[in-house]
C-alpha cells in the first residue's frame, strides 16, 4: 500500500466521537513527500505542476487536459497587465519535481514548458478565468471572485512521454463534476515552491464561508506556493482547488462544482482522459518491437507496472 492511499488514522470524519477527530488531526498536520514508485504518484501527482514566476510567487497548478493547467487566478496575476506580462515576467511551468531517491537525495529527471502567449501580445492564453477579460486580455471588467484560471501551454504536455519511460504523462479527467466537495481529501502541492509534496485533510459538514459563499473551508496543511494545487478525494477525483488560508485549521479551497458551471458558461468543454491502446496506437503508432520492450524487465521506472492502463 502506498503513501497516497495509506488510510488514515480515523477514516470515519463526518460525524465523529472528538477523541476520534482529534487523532485525525494528527494525521493532517503533515506535509509529505510523495512516493515516486506508487501507482498513484504516476496517475496524479505526474500531472501536477509548478508555477515558477520571475516576478511574482510561485505557485501551483494541474493539467485537466493535454495542453491546459486550471489553477489560482491571483498566482497569474499581473502588474503592469491584467495577467502576467510574458516579456518582462518569466513564467516556467516544471513537472515532476519530486525526489526519486529520498536517501541519497537524488531529484527527479523533470520536464518544463511556457505558456503559450495570444499572438501578437505579451500576454497568456488564457481560455476562461474567473476575471472576466477582453478577448486579448487587455481589459478587465468582471471578477466573480471564484479565483481560478485556465491557461494553454506552449506545447502539449499532456500527451508528451514521461522521462525515461514509454507511458505518457496523461491529464486530471475535468470533464465532468459529479462529485461534492466533502469528507476525506488529498491537496498534492509545492509548498515554498519546493519538491512535490502531499497532504491529508477533510471538509467538515459545516464548511461554508459566511463572508465568502463561493469558497469552502476544509482543513489540511499547505504553504505560500501551495495556492491552485488539486483537491482530491479518495478516489483521486477532483473536488476543488486551494486558494488560500486563514489559520492552519482554516484552509480555504473552490469547489471544482462551481467552477465546472463557470466554465459551461463560458462554453468550454474539457476533454475526458480515455486512451486505450487502440488510441494510443492511432496517435504514436506501434512496432513489434515495442511491445516486447515494454512487456520485458528494463532498468526504467515503469518496469513496475506491468498491465498497461492509462486511466
Amino acid at each position: 500500500m502506498n503513501e497516497l492511499t495509506t488510510p488514515a488514522t480515523v477514516l470515519q470524519v463526518h460525524p465523529a466521537p472528538k477523541e476520534k477527530r482529534d487523532a485525525f488531526d494528527e494525521t493532517v498536520n503533515k506535509l509529505r513527500l510523495v512516493n515516486p514508485r506508487a501507482v498513484e504518484f504516476m496517475k496524479l501527482s505526474r500531472r501536477v505542476c509548478l508555477i515558477r514566476r520571475k516576478r511574482a510567487p510561485d505557485a501551483t497548478g494541474f493539467l485537466c487536459a493535454p495542453d491546459l493547467i486550471l489553477t489560482s487566478a491571483h498566482a497569474l496575476l499581473g502588474t503592469s497587465t491584467v495577467f502576467a506580462n510574458l516579456d518582462d515576467d518569466e513564467v516556467t511551468i516544471l513537472f515532476d519535481q519530486f525526489l526519486w531517491d529520498v536517501k541519497k537525495g537524488t531529484a527527479a529527471k523533470g520536464d518544463s514548458c511556457g505558456l503559450r502567449r495570444i499572438p501578437f501580445t505579451n500576454q497568456p492564453d488564457v481560455v476562461a478565468s474567473s476575471i472576466k477579460v477582453s478577448s486579448r486580455c487587455k481589459r478587465r471588467f468582471d471578477d466573480n471572485k471564484l479565483d481560478y484560471i485556465l491557461v494553454r501551454l506552449d506545447r502539449p504536455m499532456g500527451l508528451s512521454f514521461l522521462p525515461y519511460s514509454h507511458r505518457i504523462r496523461g491529464w486530471n479527467d475535468c470533464s465532468r463534476a459529479d462529485v461534492p466537495a466533502a469528507g476525506r481529501v488529498f491537496v498534492v502541492q509545492h509548498p515554498q515552491g519546493d519538491v512535490l509534496k502531499f497532504a491529508e485533510g477533510y471538509i467538515p459538514a459545516d464548511h461554508h464561508v459566511s463572508d465568502f459563499p463561493h469558497l469552502f473551508r476544509y482543513k489540511t496543511i499547505t504553504s505560500n506556493g501551495s495556492s491552485g494545487a488539486i483537491i482530491c478525494d479518495e478516489k483521486r477525483r477532483v473536488v476543488g482547488i486551494h486558494i488560500g488560508e486563514r489559520s492552519p485549521a482554516n484552509q480555504l479551497g473552490v469547489s471544482f462544482q462551481r467552477i465546472f458551471e463557470d466554465l459551461e458558461k463560458e462554453g468550454v468543454k474539457l476533454p475526458p482522459f480515455r486512451l486505450s491502446k487502440e488510441v494510443m496506437d492511432s496517435i504514436f503508432g506501434s512496432s513489434e518491437i515495442e511491445r516486447k520492450r515494454h512487456r520485458g524487465h528494463d532498468w526504467r521506472g515503469d518496469r513496475l507496472f506491468d498491465d498497461i492502463d492509462y486511466d
